[in-house]
């Protein structure tokens, strides 16, 4: 078995802007795709040492991480210059997966909340990265 992931597929979806799949690609050099760990329960121990827990929804953070020149900038820019002329949010929707370890998710209903205008120049033009954040990511069959 691979761990590869040069072989990811991420496919998403934003209202009237983008209703077919668009795929991103061509990612950076070292970063595709990262998800934050997200927090399974409410935990709290009482002074007399009861420790007790409760399960919370928590959404999923994402960042999409993309070469400079990616065709798939344009997903990002159009989706946040859209917001911005009517000053309302776009719900995202997608899927991610991970071939080498047949593995995918659903990635239900985002918003994004951190949108990368303008690549860093040093050398060479830097990555863009963009934040997602999902309602949740839902193991799918491969």
């Amino acid at each position: 078995m691979s761990i590869t992931s040069v072989n990811a597929v991420i496919m998403l979806t934003a209202g009237t802007i983008f209703p077919q799949p668009y795929q991103l690609q061509q990612w950076t050099a070292d970063n595709i795709v990262g998800t934050d760990p997200i927090k399974a329960a409410e935990i709290q121990m009482g002074l007399d040492g009861n420790l007790t827990a409760g399960f919370v929804n928590t959404p999923t953070p994402q960042n999409f991480y993309l070469m400079a020149d990616s065709p798939a900038t344009y997903f990002f820019d159009q989706l946040y210059f859209q917001e911005k002329a009517q000053q309302d949010k776009i719900p995202i929707f997608g899927t991610l997966a991970f071939p080498a370890v047949r593995k995918k998710w659903a990635l239900v209903k985002g918003f994004l909340e951190e949108y990368d205008p303008v690549p860093n120049a040093k050398k060479v033009l830097e990555g863009l990265q963009y934040r997602v954040i999902w309602q949740s990511a839902l193991p799918q069959p491969f």
